[in-house]
């Protein structure tokens, strides 16, 4: 994730920009989604 970020900062190429916003932005999405799952999965086992 760090590495699309600081090249999505850092890319000149608009193509290549976005490319790595996109990535950036799946992979924030799934490790919020991945949070929340472990969050309710905690919840269901009492942990």
């Amino acid at each position: 994730m760090d590495f699309h970020s600081q090249m999505m900062h850092l890319s000149t190429d608009r193509q290549y920009k976005e490319f790595h916003e996109r990535q950036y932005l799946r992979l924030k999405n799934w490790m919020v989604d991945m949070k929340d799952y472990i969050i309710e999965l905690e919840k269901e086992l009492d942990v």
